[in-house]
């Protein structure tokens, strides 16, 4: 939004984003499951309109007729502890499957939901990542779109620059109350407003009650305040994606649900001693790199020889 309009900060811009998506964090979570088809849209057809930008442009950078130079092993080996957030972080959005689970009107088919959701999402993140480093190799940024919409004037077809754009504009509006309600979920349980956990007459009571209603509220703004918050003291994308991916991922994706099957399982016989051995194994593997992943997300990117070519040489 700031490379369309210069003259609002992007500060500002976080802080109006923010608050525009404040309603969604209250509308019913099967309508935000209908909106979410519009994201897929727009992610597929920003991945599209990178490739046509690649196929446009004849000569590197940012051309996929004549790639960049790339490289098979990184220039410092320092940099691969900061690579586990960014490759754990995409898995992150599996938190919003429960709720998605207790919503399915047809339950029994969440594991084919599961398996085909992460299949089309790798494929998604597999293609992005390889056009993007045949494009600009080193110079990559921390969103392959920040470099096509930087670079030179008449580098790219203007109008594309412009949908891609409005199309990264659109993408959190469908993303980001999604992934608030497992937040909100877990917050109104704890404070004992959610509705789902209440039996009808206790529902009914609830809706009524101003203060359940306040509390509700509260923590729909609590959400988008705290993101907010995030997002000025971490402004830059790399950094908060490998902190979440190493600090949260790690923890939600790997060890935890190890960790839960163990503690729900221990005794009864079904886990076999190699099987045991096993899960212990990654449960430590997982916190050896939860650990060593955030640390160096929390770093300056010069600790760690990361100051990336795309940041500081013009495309």
């Amino acid at each position: 939004m700031n490379s369309l309009i210069p003259s609002i900060p992007v500060t500002y811009w976080k802080a109006i984003l923010c608050t525009g998506l404040l309603p969604l964090n209250f509308v019913p979570f099967k309508t935000l499951s209908l909106s979410s088809i519009l994201g897929i849209c727009c992610v597929m057809s920003l991945i599209l309109l990178v490739i046509t930008d690649g196929l446009i442009k004849p000569h590197t950078p940012g051309s996929l007729r004549e790639v960049a130079q790339t490289y098979a092993f990184p220039a410092t080996w320092k940099t691969i502890p900061l690579s586990i957030g960014l490759f754990m972080s995409p898995w992150g959005g599996h938190s919003v499957f429960p709720a998605i689970y207790k919503d399915m009107r047809h339950p029994q088919k969440y594991a084919k939901a599961v398996r085909n959701t992460y299949i089309f999402t790798y494929g998604l993140d597999l293609t992005m990542a390889v056009v993007g480093y045949l494009m600009f190799g080193d110079r990559v940024r921390d969103e392959i779109t920040s470099n096509i919409l930087n670079a030179k004037s008449g580098a790219y077809p203007r109008i594309i620059s412009i949908i891609v754009v409005i199309l990264i504009a659109i993408v959190p509006i469908t993303k980001i109350p999604l992934s608030n309600r497992p937040i909100q979920d877990t917050i109104n349980k704890k404070f004992y407003v959610d509705l789902r956990q209440m039996d009808a007459k206790a529902r009914a009571l609830s809706e009524q009650s101003f203060a359940h209603k306040l509390g509700r509220a509260s923590i729909a703004v609590l959400c988008n305040t705290s993101q907010l918050g995030i997002a000025i003291l971490l402004p830059d994308f790399d950094n908060i994606m490998a902190l979440m991916g190493s600090a949260f991922c790690l923890t939600i994706c790997i060890i935890f649900p190890i960790g839960f099957y163990l503690r729900l399982f221990w005794g009864s016989g079904e886990i076999k001693v190699l099987e045991m051995i096993f899960c212990f194994l990654v449960i430590a593997v997982a916190t050896v790199l939860a650990v060593i992943g955030t640390i160096f997300a929390i770093l300056p990117k010069e600790k760690v020889g990361a100051k990336a070519v795309g940041y500081t040489m013009p495309v």
